[in-house]
């Protein structure tokens, strides 16, 4: 019996193999001749886009006098253009640092006229191309002090870099102030007693308020020189009081809050002198700049605007029409559509880099050679100045209520 049974599971393994073998067979037939498939390869990841350049702007300190350094700078749109790098022709024999950057350094070797280009390539192989005349000049610097028919010389000088927080900081407004109050204290004939400076926290509005009507007030008279300098953030708002031709007031920003143009008006109005110069290195057109639009060493000195974004903002109906009364004049940064820098590269705002480059040469006496330097003959020498260097994006302005020159300096 057992015999018959391994007998019988032998006789069906045979078969089952058998069957096996012979599928297996069939299959191979079938397949003969068949194409040959292979998968898909995985798609490759793509690129990352470039952009490339449109367009850029040289700015400079031109001009400058022989053996001095003269400062360049690019604005390249669109502010993200993949790695832009750039290449420099300066015209001449020159001395140069950071000859392959966007704001190079620049000591020409002989006076003269000089044809700068520079060309600017991204990762898109699509370069733009700007060029400017600058020029080396020949000058003469002589120490200056103030007009001698001032029988007073009084000022309140305003600085604030360090803002509550970190997120307003800024990085020179302080220099700006101190500098300033230091060319007043050697150049300008001022005592330190008669100089009231507030840096940062020490620049609250209250401070102001009260340097200004009760320290300059008690000290001033009709025939003395009265000087109010301000450097920090500025800011625009609703028009509080319905005096503004466009629905908007400017604002300094003092440490703790803001200052509006018209309240800065009446505190300056409790003053007789008719020789009062008002000094304001700040913007007034709002809306903060994002840092990656800002070509690298400059910061917007502004804060965004009161109550939303601005609409209307009319041309000519900024801090310095708000603020000019007769026996004033206003000179004031940026016009009221635009914004007012500061720069790494000089360590000042611009406006007020150029503001103490002009009381400290004799070549911006052009109104009258008389030897002195006046806030009107100041405003011309720094226009063009602080427009070249900045591509002409920031414009100063001056309103002048005062009869005749301003004289800030003299011999």
């Amino acid at each position: 019996m057992c015999d018959n049974n391994r007998k019988l599971l032998m006789t069906l393994a045979s078969l089952a193999l058998g069957v096996t073998l012979a599928a297996v067979a069939l299959v191979l037939a079938a397949n003969a001749g068949a194409p040959e498939v292979h998968a898909a390869p995985l798609p490759m990841p793509l690129a990352d886009s470039c952009i490339s350049p449109t367009g850029v702007a040289i700015g400079s300190d031109s001009p400058v006098a022989l053996g001095e350094a003269m400062h360049f700078t690019t604005i390249v749109t669109p502010s993200d253009t993949t790695n832009p790098t750039f290449a420099w022709d300066f015209g001449g024999a020159a001395t140069v640092s950071g000859a392959t950057t966007a704001a190079p350094v620049v000591t020409y070797t002989a006076l003269g006229d000089y044809t700068v280009q520079v060309t600017v390539t991204g990762d898109c192989d699509a370069p733009v191309v700007d060029s400017v005349i600058v020029s080396v000049e020949s000058r003469v610097y002589l120490p200056l002090a103030l007009r001698d028919h001032a029988s007073g010389r009084y000022a309140v000088i305003v600085g604030i870099a360090d803002y509550p927080g970190t997120a307003n900081d800024l990085n020179y407004t302080d220099d700006d102030a101190t500098e300033f109050r230091q060319m007043l204290l050697s150049e300008g004939g001022f005592q330190s007693s008669d100089i009231l400076m507030l840096l940062d926290s020490a620049a609250t509005s209250s401070a102001i308020q009260n340097a200004i009507t009760n320290w300059l007030d008690s000290r001033e008279g009709p025939a003395d020189l009265v000087v109010f300098f301000f450097s920090g953030h500025g800011s625009r708002g609703p028009d509080v009081s319905g005096d503004e031709d466009d629905p908007y007031d400017e604002y300094l920003v003092a440490y703790d809050t803001m200052i509006r143009d018209d309240v800065l008006d009446s505190w300056l109005d409790t003053l007789e002198s008719s020789r009062q110069v008002v000094i304001v290195d700040s913007c007034y057109s709002g809306g903060l700049i994002a840092a990656s639009s800002v070509q690298e060493g400059l910061q917007c000195r502004c804060l965004p605007s009161q109550g939303g974004p601005l609409v209307g903002v009319l041309p000519g109906d900024g801090f310095a029409r708000d603020v000019d009364q007769s026996g004033r004049v206003v000179l004031t940064a940026s016009a009221e559509t635009e914004y007012s820098y500061e720069s790494s590269g000089l360590q000042n705002g611009v406006f007020t880099y150029y503001l103490l480059d002009a009381l400290d040469d004799l070549t911006a006496d052009t109104h009258d050679s008389n030897g002195r330097i006046s806030a009107e003959e100041a405003y011309d020498y720094l226009y063009p100045r602080v427009r070249s260097y900045l591509g002409n994006v920031q414009n100063p302005q001056m309103s002048d209520g005062v009869s005749g020159e301003v004289d800030l300096t003299q011999p």
